[in-house]
């Protein structure tokens, strides 16, 4: 075999490896949000405060739009081809904000635009926000913490009205990552329902 004829043969072999490569490269990264009808409230009469949204922030261990999995103590792991539309805090914070719209338990609720006046600020932070994969069945773990703040100036002797930590663990049907963020919008649905709940009471009882 000539020289010219294994170099050419290398040369053929080195191309269907890069191509090969290619194709590996190529798997495409699937996108995911949470997804949930709004919860609905006991409650029916609007109380005359505007909630205004500050956006949450996300724990250093979760602040990524990759989806995040445990399957031992001391390590968290992420998926490489599969992701969340936004990361945790966006996500969250905006779902919370629609649900306490979609309410129409507080005279107004707002998310992003600019307004001089309003009464109260929502703030907080995921602390957990991962598929818990150590043991069978998997599950979605959630948890964030809030703070509700008066913004009215002539009760500006309480700024913070309260704080609370909400968690919840929601099983996965199977334990596929379409699984999971199904289990996470469930999840979500919960948390959403008792925040709005604990809010609507604390500002109750001041009206």
């Amino acid at each position: 075999m000539t020289s010219k004829l294994v170099a050419g043969l290398l040369a053929i072999l080195m191309l269907l490896s890069g191509c090969l490569s290619l194709k590996q490269a190529e798997q495409p990264v699937e996108y995911y949000t949470l997804e949930y009808d709004p919860p609905e409230s006991r409650e029916n009469s609007t109380l005359p405060f505007i909630i205004k949204f500050e956006p949450f922030s996300t724990s250093p261990v979760y602040d990524s739009n990759k989806i995040s999995y445990k399957e031992q103590k001391f390590k968290r792991r992420e998926y490489a081809y599969h992701k969340w539309q936004a990361v945790p805090g966006e996500l969250v914070t905006a779902f919370l904000a629609r649900d306490f719209s979609r309410s129409s338990l507080f005279q107004a609720v707002i998310l992003s635009e600019p307004v001089p006046n309003y009464s109260h600020l929502l703030s907080g932070q995921v602390e957990e926000f991962y598929q818990q994969s150590e043991h069978s069945p998997w599950e979605a773990v959630l948890s964030i913490h809030i703070t509700l703040s008066n913004m009215m100036p002539y009760d500006i002797q309480n700024p913070t009205l309260f704080q609370k930590r909400y968690s919840c663990r929601k099983r996965c049907a199977q334990e596929t990552p379409e699984s999971f963020v199904e289990a996470m919008s469930r999840a979500m649905k919960q948390v959403s329902a008792e925040v709005i709940q604990d809010v609507y009471a604390k500002l109750s009882a001041r009206k």
